[in-house]
Parts: C-alpha cells; sequence; structure tokens
C-alpha cells in the first residue's frame, strides 16, 4: 500500500496458478503425491503447467492424464496449454535430467502430456520407462521429445496389450544410452520377453541419436534390439504410423510375429542401411500397404549383422502392395545366406510400371536378392492405391510417367517402335512445358492443348500395344499414368469450382464429363478418357 495526501492505493497482487494434480477430490502439489495417494483404477488430472518430477507408478490401473488428454498429440490444436513433465534434475553439474514417468504396475495409462528434456545416460534413460513386468500399458496422446529416448518398452502379457497411438515422437536425440530412438526394446527392458504390443498412428520425426551423421549409423523410430534369441519379441504391430527423417524407420532382430503396415515412411537418413531393417532372426514378417520413399539407403534391407550364429537366418516375411521407390540405394536387399525359404514380395509398386532394376529387368528401384528365394514378379504397373499416398501435382504425375517412358525407350532397339515412342515422347514433353502452367497443378486456361498432346501420345502408346514386341504390362500402366495426371488436372479445377460456389450449370456439366472420363477409363479407353477430363476442366475454370 501506498499513501499520499490521505489517499491510499493498494497495488493488485499478480495472479498466480500454483500446480496441481487431482485426485479422488483431493488436489497435490505434485504428480507424485496424487499418484501415491491413488487407488486401483483411480484416475489422476494434472492442471497445464511444468512439472520437474520423476514420477513412479506402482499402482494397478491408474489412468494418469495431462490437460491435453484424449487429444491427439500430432493436432494443430497441441503445443500451448500442456501439462509438461521434464523429470528431476539429479545431477546440476552436468545437467542430467531423468526420465518422467516409470511405470512398474499393470493397466496403466499416459495421455496428453508433453514429456520432454530426460537424459540420463544409463538403463533409464527415456522419456517414459515401462519396466519389465508390466503389461497393458497404455501410450496415448503424448508429445515425446528431446528426451535420450522416448519409450523404453516392455510387455509380458499374450492377453493384456501394450497400445502406444496418437504420440509425436520427435527429436529424441540426447546423449546417453540407446540415444535417437523413439521407442526402444531389447532383453533387458523387457525382461527377456516382448509380446502383444501396438505402435498405431503416431508420428516419429527426426530420431536419429546425438551427434549423428547418416554415414554413422543413425538410429530407428522403433528399436526391437534383443541381443540374444533367449530374449523373445513377437506378435508387435507396428501400423498408420507417419516416420519421416529418422535414422531408420523400424531396427529388428530376434523378431518374430511382427507386422508392418500402413505406414508413411520418408527420408530416413541411414546411408548404409534401410527404412526397415532387419538384422538376423526374424521370422513371420509381414510389410504390407506401405510407403516408403526417399531413405538414403535401401527401403528395406535383410541380412544378419547382429545374430548370425547357426540356424538364425531370416525366413518367412511377406511383402505386398508397398510402394518402394525413390531410395537412394534401391529397395530391396537380401544378403547372401541370411534367408531361408522363399519370401513373398509380389504386388509391390517399385517406382516404374516396368517393375524394378537389379535382379529384375524394369527400371525402378534397384533390387537385389544373391541367394534367397525371392518371388518379385508379378509387380504393380501403377503405384498401390491401399499404401499412404505422396501428394504429387499433375505435372509431377506427369513427368514422373514421362521419365519412366524415356528409360523403357532407351532398352528399345527395333527402329519402327523406337520411333513411335520417340514422337510421344516429344509431345507428352511438350505437354509438361512449364510455359503452359501456371503452375504444377494448375493450367493456364489457354492450355488446353495439354490435354490435346498427351491424348496424342497416348493413342501412340495405346496403339503399340498390340505389337508383340512392346512390353505390354508396363507400357498399360505408363498410360494409366498419364490419364491420371490429366484427371488430376480436371479434379482439381472442379474442386476449387464448388469451392468458390461456382455456377450451378457448369458445375453440373463438368461433374458429368468427368464422371464420363472415369467411365471411359474404366473401359481401357485411355486415349477418349482424356477428352473428357478436358471437358471437365474446361467448363470448372469458368465456372
Amino acid at each position: 500500500m501506498r499513501a499520499s495526501k490521505g489517499y491510499a492505493w493498494f497495488e493488485r497482487l499478480e495472479d498466480r496458478r500454483l500446480l496441481a494434480a487431482h485426485v479422488d477430490g483431493n488436489t497435490y502439489p505434485t504428480i507424485q503425491g496424487a499418484v501415491d495417494a491413488a487407488n486401483p483404477g483411480d484416475t489422476v488430472t494434472v492442471d497445464a503447467g511444468s512439472y520437474e518430477e520423476q514420477v513412479f507408478i506402482t499402482t494397478t490401473g491408474l489412468k494418469i492424464q495431462g490437460a491435453a488428454a484424449g487429444t491427439d498429440a500430432r493436432s494443430a490444436t497441441r503445443g500451448s496449454n500442456e501439462s509438461v513433465i521434464r523429470g528431476t534434475e539429479y545431477d546440476t553439474t552436468n545437467h542430467l535430467r531423468s526420465s518422467s514417468f516409470v511405470i512398474w504396475a499393470n493397466d496403466v495409462t499416459i495421455d496428453g502430456f508433453t514429456v520432454q528434456d530426460n537424459n540420463s545416460p544409463g538403463a533409464d534413460g527415456s522419456g517414459i520407462v515401462i519396466k519389465a513386468g508390466a503389461s497393458g500399458t497404455d501410450i496415448l496422446n503424448n508429445i515425446i521429445r528431446n528426451n535420450t529416448s522416448g519409450v523404453s518398452l516392455a510387455n509380458q502379457s499374450s492377453t493384456d496389450p501394450a497400445v502406444i497411438q496418437g504420440n509425436l515422437f520427435d527429436s529424441n536425440n540426447n546423449p546417453g544410452l540407446n540415444t535417437g530412438r523413439g521407442i526402444i526394446s531389447n532383453g533387458d527392458i523387457s525382461g527377456g520377453l516382448l509380446t502383444n504390443v501396438t505402435i498405431n498412428n503416431n508420428t516419429f520425426t527426426n530420431n536419429m541419436g546425438f551427434n549423428i551423421d547418416p554415414q554413422n549409423n543413425p538410429e530407428a523410430a522403433v528399436s526391437l534390439e534383443a541381443a540374444t534369441s533367449a530374449s523373445t519379441q513377437s506378435k508387435i504391430s507396428i501400423t498408420n504410423n507417419t516416420m519421416t527423417g529418422n535414422g531408420k524407420a523400424v531396427l529388428a532382430f530376434n523378431a518374430k510375429n511382427l507386422t508392418i503396415t500402413g505406414n508413411l515412411v520418408t527420408n530416413s537418413q541411414d546411408a548404409n542401411s534401410a527404412a526397415l531393417r532387419f538384422e538376423g532372426n526374424d521370422n513371420n514378417v509381414t510389410i504390407n500397404s506401405n510407403t516408403v520413399t526417399g531413405s538414403l539407403g535401401f527401403a528395406i534391407r535383410i541380412d544378419d549383422k547382429s545374430v548370425n550364429s547357426t540356424g538364425a537366418a531370416n525366413s518367412g516375411f511377406t511383402i505386398n502392395a508397398n510402394n518402394l521407390y525413390g531410395n537412394t540405394l534401391g529397395a530391396l536387399r537380401v544378403f547372401q545366406d541370411t534367408y531361408a525359404g522363399t519370401m513373398d514380395a509380389t504386388g509391390n509398386w517399385w517406382g516404374s510400371s516396368w517393375g524394378p532394376s537389379g535382379s529384375q529387368p524394369g527400371f525402378g528401384d534397384y533390387t537385389q536378392v544373391d541367394n534367397a528365394n525371392v518371388a518379385i514378379w508379378q509387380w504393380l504397373a501403377l503405384p498401390s492405391t491401399s499404401a499412404p499416398q505422396l501428394a504429387q501435382t499433375p505435372r509431377a504425375l506427369e513427368l514422373d510417367a514421362l521419365a519412366d517412358l524415356k528409360k523403357y525407350r532407351a532398352s528399345v532397339t527395333q527402329k519402327d517402335i523406337g520411333t513411335k515412342l520417340d514422337g510421344a515422347i516429344t509431345q507428352l514433353t511438350s505437354a509438361t512445358s512449364a510455359s503452359l502452367w501456371k503452375d504444377d497443378s494448375h493450367l493456364l486456361a489457354t492450355s488446353k492443348n495439354v490435354f490435346d498432346l498427351t491424348k496424342q501420345a497416348v493413342a501412340t502408346l495405346k496403339g503399340l500395344l498390340s505389337n508383340a514386341a512392346v512390353w505390354n504390362i508396363g507400357l498399360t500402366g505408363n498410360i494409366q499414368r498419364f490419364d491420371q495426371a490429366m484427371r488430376s488436372v480436371a479434379q482439381i479445377a472442379l474442386n476449387e469450382a464448388v469451392a468458390r460456389n461456382g455456377n450451378a450449370s457448369k458445375i453440373k456439366a463438368a461433374q458429368t464429363a468427368f464422371a464420363q472420363g472415369d467411365k471411359d477409363f474404366a473401359g481401357n479407353k485411355y486415349d477418349t478418357c482424356i477428352d473428357d477430363y478436358k471437358n471437365a476442366w474446361a467448363n470448372a475454370i469458368i465456372a
């Protein structure tokens, strides 16, 4: 209070909010206090704020909910009003912080936190540690970033699954044991048995390791590293995740009944390895409907680097319906004497309508399978639609198909076929000229000749399909890719006309023409459908 001339003024105190955790109607100043007071099956709720503590959970069935509980960590709404837990700084000289949560009990849920800044060099050097013997843990909707590793994974029950879902694992690269792993398990962590785990719908980005470069063994987003076959890892599903810019996406050895499906894997940084790396005694592995692209190494590599004892060969792999393309070293590498039995690698897209290069005669990503019995034919002549798609502009689609056609042309020795291919390539080169495009998704209003040039080229290519000397399946797929590029131009224009509430009659005409294009395409009228898409585009841009 200040006084002047008989008056008093009172200064308003700054609003202060104490951090708090709540359970059973009671409030505690620490998360640990609420957890210790909880009964089995209780829910502990934690206010937004920053908590510097290590929480030990020994009570069965606890649900510990941060301020963002129930909201996917990848949501645009995340990042503010968070319950941030940073562990305890137990070494102030070296600024070492403990893990945030250590889970000893079964059926514990951690939901809606930001878990960060752990850099403990020891065995518990993850943001969240599930101890051996604990089962049924749910790790949901957490931002897990800037730790030594994200989650140390254990689950020993075949009936009580561990679920890791809706999380963001970002830049867990602090120095220490197991640096660079988003999720890490090994025999020491799991207690010798890891089973019944689902890792679904998470994003992993930039998990590589401390001071690691692409030539120096960058680590994996999900790492299953049982050192011996005595440590069992089985029934693990890695599904529908986005993994970008990690050292590797998945590393496994001594694992069986492993399912890897529906994942989008881009820009893996290990130049000497692969996005999906298997290092011995991996059995019954399903790799289906994933897109793996942009890896500095291979998309998939199978060897016995970590498990090379007698009888430790990999076996029982099925690799189907994946998009494996644009990887620096290639798509598939199986090393000498590291695989037993037959591998089914059919029905994949290798980046070319004519299939992979290397062990096969196509022009897509390189494959080398040494003496392994690997079935690759038949492959897909178009990208797999069951795998996640990377968005491509119409012009990029057409340019990719044109580049593939040029590779095929280089392999053709028959003069008459070569002349016709050259003509089509000239027309398609004109159609993809930047001067005809407003941007890579939109034609200039005066550029309907892009459709005409593409149609003429497609008609020429279609005419070659009856020639016995032509690689028919590859060329058909290549033709369809040009059709898809023109369809995409029309689709974008139509979507934009609808979004701006354009002229209803023009939109209807565009929709009718577009539907006819799809009908003609389905009927193998690959040149006619381009006229339909042109009509759809022409109506849409003036709607």
